[in-house]
């Protein structure tokens, strides 16, 4: 449909379900095979960050306002998990990797505080590491 930007699909090659962007599809072909594969099919989630999975990860963090109005300009999908607490920023959702959300933190660090989360406190402990 216009406007689709990615579809969740089955990986025949990889046996997986993934997202593929719409914009590096090449061809498709249309085959007379029916529907095959059908116990091994998933359902997908993307994230705000868009990381796309079928894992899901709790994170709750607290944001400076300059962390929050970026989160809300670079990622409009994490808006609806915004909101203030106690005079402070909130994010509160759901993510399936750390990559997409661990590169927002460890650009803004010090105006993020981790609340909840200790895969996403690992990551960036991890990837923090390499660069020394």
């Amino acid at each position: 449909t216009e406007g689709c930007m990615a579809i969740w699909a089955y990986d025949v090659e990889n046996k997986d379900c993934r997202i593929f962007k719409v914009s590096r599809i090449g061809k498709v072909q249309i085959t007379d095979i029916d529907w095959q594969n059908e116990s091994e099919h998933r359902d997908g989630f993307v994230d705000a960050f868009r990381m796309a999975g079928t894992e899901r990860y709790h994170v709750r963090l607290e944001l400076s306002l300059r962390a929050k109005n970026l989160l809300t300009e670079e990622f409009p999908l994490a808006v609806k998990d915004i909101r203030m607490e106690n005079d402070k920023w909130i994010y509160e959702g759901d993510v399936t990797h750390m990559a997409g959300i661990g590169r927002f933190v460890i650009g803004l660090i010090r105006d993020i505080r981790i609340l909840e989360s200790d895969e996403l406190r690992s990551y960036i402990s991890e990837y923090l590491s390499l660069c020394k």
